[in-house]
Formats: structure tokens, sequence, C-alpha cells
């Protein structure tokens, strides 16, 4: 929900997602991480939480780096 219990904007969700998939696709973890908030976390396949930003990119390094494949699709 955003802002006083209104739905967010369906255009502005898509663009969200489709700049993540791209900064996933970029294979830039900085890039990955700037969608993060500075104390915002991330859990991987039930893993322990990778908490606040510098740590994010610090997981999103490592995963791309093992990951030389991954390609990210927005479907």
């Amino acid at each position: 929900m955003g802002k006083c219990g209104t739905m967010p904007d369906a255009q502005a969700v898509a663009k969200m997602a489709a700049d993540y998939t791209a900064a996933g696709n970029s294979k830039s973890a900085k890039a990955v991480a700037s969608f993060y908030a500075e104390d915002g976390e991330i859990i991987i396949n039930n893993g322990a939480p990778s908490r606040g930003r510098a740590r994010v990119q610090d997981m999103a390094a490592g995963f791309l780096c093992a990951c030389t494949g991954f390609v990210a699709e927005l479907r």
C-alpha cells in the first residue's frame, strides 16, 4: 500500500521491477544494492539475512560472481 492506504501506481511498480531486472543483468552489485534502503535486507534461499545496503551489495557481488550465467527475466 502507498501513502494513506492508497495503492501504489501500477506503472511505477512495473518500472521499478524492470529497472531492478536491468540492474541484475548489468552484473553491477552496486546497481542491485541501490534498490535497497540503507537499513534494508535480503534473504536468499532461507540463508542468513544480509542487512544494510553495503551487505546487500556484498551479497550481490558474491552471487553475480558465483552465478556467471545469471540472467534475470521479468515476466
